[in-house]
């Protein structure tokens, strides 16, 4: 079963939403985006939150993620299930996972709060529909910001949406080579059956940003320089982006839905639709501990 794997499961990267007038220092590599000029500071603010991720919240979402498929030589997708999870985010622990059910049906394995990574291996090996990963919420956007990538941005154009001005930006994250791979904490994306001994891809995409407010709104990439060998001939991805209300915490700028679409040379193809809802705050793990 092929899925995609993201590299650096630990940290989530949904971001506090910006505060007018803030005077907060930019972290190093956000202070180097804003170099080029002021049409770069929105891109600079959304690298400040892509890359501080303690500045938010303990809180929990529910996750679903509908799952299709499309055949050789057919145009129309053909419905796979549902799956549905919880997923936090604790400081110190990241992102977690837990009640993972497919249509309904719980997964006895992962019903307590588990890493990405348990959660990847135990569906690649045990699920045969659909792709594997259910990481959705936001590690594409740590992927573009994470310095060792050494993404180029480029100034695209200004658009409005909904009467609201947004700044578009070009990324690229090159290939990591035999040299660089494992010096990078985060080198890009896999294609494959697992995380070890995948083969490394590059990555490009779009970053549309508020102008007015320098809040993310949507991230789409895909996957590019895939080995000639690896029978993946394309994937891409999505992420929208939106003010979300905690209970008791505040607004955040957290993710709201995403896509992942992967479709092999054989013609076939897989795609996840994701949205996050009912996010609420989390007071941490319990534990049913055994009667003395």
């Amino acid at each position: 079963m092929l899925g995609i794997a993201a590299l650096g499961w630990a940290q989530a990267t949904p971001a506090p939403l910006p505060v007018p007038g803030s005077t907060l220092a930019l972290l190093p590599p956000c202070a180097q985006i804003a170099g080029p000029g002021p049409r770069f500071a929105p891109l600079a603010q959304a690298c400040q939150y892509a890359l501080s991720p303690e500045r938010l919240p303990d809180f929990i979402c529910e996750e679903e993620i509908q799952q299709s498929t499309r055949f050789p030589g057919y145009e129309n997708w053909s419905y796979l299930d549902v799956m549905t999870e919880q997923v936090s985010f604790e400081q110190g622990y990241g992102t977690q996972y837990a009640k993972v059910a497919i249509d309904g049906h719980r997964i006895r394995q992962l019903a307590d709060w588990h890493s990405a990574s348990e959660q990847w291996k135990y569906l690649s090996h045990h699920y045969l529909g659909g792709l594997a990963d259910l990481t959705q919420f936001g590690t594409d956007l740590r992927v573009v910001f994470t310095p060792q990538n050494h993404t180029s941005f480029e100034y695209k154009n200004e658009i409005t949406v909904r009467n609201t001005p947004l700044v578009v930006f070009g990324f690229q994250i090159k290939k990591p080579t035999g040299d660089t791979k494992t010096s990078n904490f985060m080198p890009g994306f896999t294609l494959g059956e697992g995380e070890e001994g995948s083969p490394y891809t590059g990555r490009m995409g779009l970053l549309w940003i508020d102008k007015n407010t320098s809040s993310l709104r949507r991230i789409v990439s895909h996957s590019t320089e895939i080995d000639p060998k690896n029978p993946v001939e394309a994937e891409a991805s999505s992420t929208d982006y939106g003010s979300v209300t905690i209970p008791e915490l505040g607004e955040f700028l957290l993710p709201t839905a995403a896509e992942m679409l992967e479709c092999l040379k054989s013609g076939s193809c897989w795609r996840n639709i994701v949205t996050f809802k009912n996010c609420q705050k989390f007071a941490g793990k319990s534990r049913i501990l055994p009667a003395k």
